[in-house]
């Protein structure tokens, strides 16, 4: 695996979100780390603000390769999904959120209950917990 991501990076960059600031990149950090590749492709990456931008410039044929969450790649038809990282290479991976009013009560519910937790899985997304 390690080989064949340095062959297909070549010399063109490695589209990535931040980091140290954006989630994605920072998982993405974790896990090139874990696996021994930090090192040998930090001098290609390409930081960009968030996910979907990676996806853009992957798109346009500007990187060769980018790291994204599997749902956001999901979404178009203009990049192929070539591996995934195992879960246990980087931070667990959550969204968090709260419900400040009782319509955010009933939201959470919603995304709580039985319909919310079956769109979830239609859009690749583990199930919801409190």
């Amino acid at each position: 695996p390690a080989t064949g991501l340095i062959a297909a990076l070549a010399n063109g960059p490695l589209a990535m979100g931040f980091t140290t600031a954006v989630p994605a990149g920072i998982y993405g950090r974790e896990a090139l780390t874990a696996l021994g590749l930090w090192d040998r492709v930090a001098s290609q990456v390409a930081e960009v603000d968030n996910v979907r931008s990676v996806l853009t410039l992957i798109s346009r044929g500007e990187a060769p390769l980018g790291i994204a969450y599997m749902t956001d790649a999901r979404i178009t038809d203009k990049v192929d999904v070539l591996a995934r990282f195992d879960p246990k290479d980087h931070s667990p991976i959550r969204y968090v959120g709260a419900a400040l009013t009782p319509r955010g009560a009933e939201f959470w519910a919603r995304v709580l209950g039985p319909d919310g937790q079956a769109a979830l899985a239609r859009a690749g997304f583990t199930q919801a917990q409190r």
